[in-house]
């Protein structure tokens, strides 16, 4: 398998990837209850974020490509993503344009997971750590290609590289996700409780970290890492991506 720096071109796959994979999290379902309804909406949107996701200096999206055929044919369509935040911004510089007037989603359902996941990662992770961790936000491989080990060689890119730099890996799981995670060496650090007030219905959600234990020659300044490290290796990243 291949895992490689996603680029604009695999845009298309990777949100096919998506809309195919994430409605087998609970989550996808009490945010985007109306996607049948309305799959351009849908569709659109997620290829928006991911968009998004692509033109930000300080993400890195890694895709792996789907194997070739015996035949020597296939598409080599990426059939796996992972979204990394190598050095936060603020959150509210994080939404994406374009989505304002979705009809798939359910908006007071997405407000109070914006707003638990927004507090949950202020209280378990930034107030902790600040900028020294590396956050993975997105982590999805199709169904046609589950349980082929896509999404632990996913995690771990992400975790060498936090350990490279002496950083911890944070991540919100699924409960689909919080198994992988659990048996690559995250622990929780606490449930997230995503409700409505006045609704019944809710989401439990899983703040994990991993970390090494060890410490690398990197130096904190003023206990925090120095990200003039991942920029510059993000600039090698994006020279190289293309390659296996």
């Amino acid at each position: 398998m291949q895992l490689r720096q996603a680029t604009p071109d695999d845009l298309e796959a990777m949100t096919e990837v998506m809309v195919s994979a994430f409605p087998m999290d609970p989550q996808w379902d009490y945010r985007f209850p109306l996607r049948q309804e309305y799959p351009k909406d849908h569709w659109q949107c997620t290829r928006v974020m991911l968009s998004g996701f692509l033109r930000r200096d300080h993400f890195v999206v890694n895709v792996i490509v789907a194997p070739e055929s015996e035949d020597g044919g296939g598409s080599r369509n990426a059939v796996s993503l992972a979204v990394w935040e190598l050095q936060y911004e603020e959150a509210g510089e994080l939404c994406l344009p374009g989505c304002d007037e979705r009809r798939d989603a359910n908006p007071a359902h997405m407000k109070a997971f914006d707003g638990a996941l927004s507090a949950a990662k202020q209280q378990y992770f930034d107030s902790v750590y600040g900028d020294r961790q590396v956050h993975l936000w997105i982590l999805g491989t199709h169904p046609q290609y589950q349980r082929h080990g896509f999404g632990t060689k996913q995690c771990v890119w992400g975790m060498e590289f936090a350990k490279a730099h002496a950083a911890p890996v944070t991540v919100f799981s699924s409960p689909m996700g919080g198994a992988l995670y659990a048996s690559l060496g995250f622990r929780t650090l606490g449930q997230v409780v995503v409700q409505v007030e006045g609704e019944e219905e809710k989401l439990t959600i899983g703040a994990m970290i991993y970390e090494d234990g060890r410490r690398s020659s990197h130096k904190y300044v003023g206990g925090v890492l120095g990200w003039k490290h991942c920029r510059l290796l993000l600039s090698l990243l994006r020279g190289v991506g293309s390659h296996p």
